[in-house]
């Protein structure tokens, strides 16, 4: 019977992607911050939040992983969790608030 080995990804494909998500999360943020400016509307207030949430944590991410190792892993999960619901719940007040 063969053992499932997990092999780490490879750095330099954690840091591209790392890097990928944070550019695209400031540009969403950037859009949504530039849309609220237009119109005025409280929806893009979660919007911005939710973004800049994403850009945060991934920054946060990738420091801890790729520099200096400053949080334990379980802290960073529990937080990358608590993160994940209340950007989904942004993105859900987004829809549903007037």
């Amino acid at each position: 019977m063969t053992e499932f080995v997990f092999e780490p990804v490879d750095s330099m494909t954690f840091v591209i992607s790392q890097i990928a998500v944070v550019i695209v999360a400031i540009f969403l943020t950037s859009l949504s911050l530039k849309a609220w400016k237009n119109t005025h509307l409280k929806k893009m207030a979660y919007l911005i939040i939710a973004f800049s949430l994403f850009a945060i944590t991934h920054v946060i991410n990738y420091v801890d992983q790729s520099m200096i190792n400053f949080m334990p892993d379980d802290v960073r999960y529990a937080m990358f969790a608590v993160t994940e619901i209340v950007i989904m719940l942004m993105f859900v007040l987004a829809v549903i608030r007037k």
